[in-house]
C-alpha cells in the first residue's frame, strides 16, 4: 500500500536526490501521509519570502545608485587654479620664445629678461629707434637747424638702464639710450621720440633756462607736450600715458599742462622757434611765460641780478619789491642776505607791518608792468631777466614809496 517493495526501499517515485524518505506521521483524520520535502514550497515559507527579498533587493538598488551616479559625474575644475595653469603656460612660452629670439638678452640679464618676460614687456628694436627719430624730424624739421648736432647723435638699444628709465639723452656724449625692456602700455618708438624730442633742443635755450629752480619741470613737460604732436605709434594694447603726467606743480597741473599753458601764451610757433630753432625774440617770451606759470620762488641768481640793477640807483626800491613780490606769492622772505640793498641784514628780518606795506606796492607795480614784473623775478632765462629788471626798476624809481 505505501508501494514498498520487496527490497525495504522507498519507491523511485518518493526518492529525492537519493535521500530516504523521512518517516510517517498517524493523523487521525487523515490518516498516514508523507512530509513534503524539505526543499518543497510550503505556504510560510511563501508568505516569509514573498516580501522580504524584494524589499531588500530595492534597498540594495537604492544604496548603490548614488554612489555610482557619484563616480559618473566629472571633477569640478577651480577657476582659479585653472587660471594659475594656463597664466603660468603662456608666461613660459613668452619667456622661452623672449630668450630664443633674443639669447643676448638672458646671457647679458637672465634675471631682468624673466622678469620682462613675465610683465609682458616689450622688446625695443633698433627699428623703433629709427622710427622715433624720423617721426620728431617730420614734424619738426622745418625749425630744426641743419647744422644740428642731433643729426649726427648715436642711437643705441641697452640693458644698463634703470629699471624705471625707459630711455635716456646724454648730451655730453651725443647719445641717445633706449632700454631694451619697454613697459606694455607705452610705444617704444614713442620713447625713442621722446629722447630724440631732447637731442633736438636748441643748445641755446637749453643754456638760457637750465639754471632756473623749475628747469626740470619746464623741460620735461616741454619734452612730454611736443612728443605727444608727432606721428603716434600705439596699437590697442599701449593705454598710457607719460610718467610725467603724474609730476605735478605746486598749482596742481601735471607737467605736460605747465607747457601747454606756456605754449597758449606765446603760440605754437613761437614756442617751436625757441625750443628747436633757439630764435632769441622766441625764448624771451616763453621764458617771460614761464615766471608766470612756474612757482614763484627765491632765487640767488635774481638777488644777485638785483644787486647788479641797483648798483647805481634802484637797489633799495628792486630788494623792497622783491620782497613783496615772494610775500604775494605765497612764499616766505628767504633767510639770506640783502647784500646791503635794505638796512637790514637778512630779508627775514624785515618786520610783519613793513612787510604787509611792501605787498601792497609789489601788487600795484604788478598790475602796472604785468609779464615784466614777473620777468624781472622769476624769468627762467637770464637775459630777460635782466631786461625786464632794468624796466621794473625805473617803474619802481617813479612810484615805489621806500618801507625802511
Amino acid at each position: 500500500m505505501n508501494k514498498i517493495n520487496s527490497t525495504g526501499e522507498v519507491a523511485s517515485t518518493n526518492a529525492v536526490s537519493n535521500n530516504h524518505p523521512l518517516p510517517m506521521r498517524m493523523d487521525a483524520a487523515r490518516g498516514q501521509q508523507a512530509l513534503p520535502p524539505l526543499d518543497s514550497p510550503s505556504n510560510l515559507r511563501l508568505h516569509a519570502s514573498g516580501s522580504t527579498p524584494t524589499a531588500s533587493t530595492d534597498q540594495t538598488v537604492q544604496r548603490v545608485a548614488p554612489d555610482a551616479c557619484r563616480q559618473n559625474q566629472p571633477a569640478s575644475t577651480n577657476p582659479i587654479t585653472l587660471f594659475a595653469k594656463l597664466m603660468t603656460g603662456s608666461l613660459a612660452l613668452l619667456a622661452g620664445h623672449r630668450v630664443a629670439t633674443y639669447p643676448g638678452d638672458f646671457a647679458k640679464d637672465p634675471g631682468g629678461t624673466l622678469w620682462a618676460a613675465i610683465n609682458l614687456a616689450q622688446r625695443a628694436t633698433a627699428e623703433h629707434l629709427q622710427t622715433g627719430n624720423h617721426s620728431v624730424i617730420d614734424r619738426y624739421s622745418h625749425y630744426i637747424p641743419d647744422d644740428s648736432p642731433c643729426y649726427g647723435a648715436r642711437a643705441e638699444i641697452t640693458h644698463s638702464l634703470p629699471s624705471n628709465v625707459q630711455g635716456r639723452w646724454y648730451p655730453g656724449k651725443s647719445l641717445v639710450e633706449l632700454s631694451n625692456n619697454i613697459q606694455l602700455q607705452t610705444p617704444p618708438a614713442e620713447v625713442a621720440a621722446h629722447e630724440f624730442v631732447h637731442c633736438y633742443t636748441h643748445p641755446e635755450f637749453r643754456a638760457r633756462n637750465e639754471k632756473h629752480p623749475s628747469w626740470q619741470a619746464m623741460n620735461e613737460g616741454l619734452t612730454t607736450h611736443l612728443t605727444e604732436k608727432v606721428p603716434s605709434t600705439r596699437r590697442f594694447w599701449h593705454s598710457g600715458k607719460d610718467a610725467y603726467h603724474t609730476f605735478k606743480l605746486p598749482s596742481g597741473k601735471s607737467w605736460p599742462q605747465a607747457a601747454q599753458d606756456i605754449e597758449k601764451k606765446v603760440g605754437e610757433d613761437t614756442l617751436h622757434r625757441a625750443f628747436f630753432s633757439g630764435d632769441d625774440d622766441a625764448i624771451r617770451k616763453v621764458s617771460s611765460a614761464a615766471a608766470q606759470i612756474y612757482p614763484q620762488v627765491a632765487s640767488q641768481r635774481t638777488e644777485s641780478q638785483m644787486w647788479l640793477a641797483g648798483q647805481l640807483r634802484g637797489g633799495q626800491h628792486l630788494a623792497e619789491c622783491y620782497a613783496g613780490a615772494l610775500l604775494a606769492a605765497g612764499q616766505p622772505l628767504p633767510g639770506t642776505s640783502t647784500h646791503n640793498m635794505l638796512p637790514v641784514f637778512s630779508y627775514s628780518d624785515i618786520s610783519p607791518d613793513q612787510a604787509n606795506r611792501m605787498q601792497r606796492q609789489a601788487q600795484a607795480s604788478k598790475q602796472r608792468m604785468g609779464d615784466v614784473f614777473d620777468a624781472a623775478f622769476f624769468a627762467a632765462d637770464l637775459k630777460t631777466q635782466k631786461t625786464a629788471l632794468s624796466m621794473l626798476r625805473e617803474d619802481l624809481l617813479m612810484h615805489w614809496k621806500p618801507v625802511l
